[in-house]
């Protein structure tokens, strides 16, 4: 990881964080509305994170 940017590699702990956020699936309980709607808000978070850590890596090829 040492070539990587600092940027990256914040990108990169931010993406593990919120996956370490969500619950495991046989602790999901998807008739929770407040729960769904907050794992909702996580994988969008994850989403854009993982296309800001995507763009990164098209630009340093």
């Amino acid at each position: 990881m040492s070539g990587m940017s600092a940027d990256f590699r914040e990108l990169m702990e931010r993406y593990n964080r919120l996956g370490r956020m969500l619950p495991a699936p046989e602790d999901f309980d998807t008739d929770d509305a407040a729960a769904v709607a907050e794992a909702k808000l996580v994988l969008r978070e994850m989403d854009q994170t993982l296309s800001t850590l995507k763009a990164i890596l098209r630009t340093q090829q």
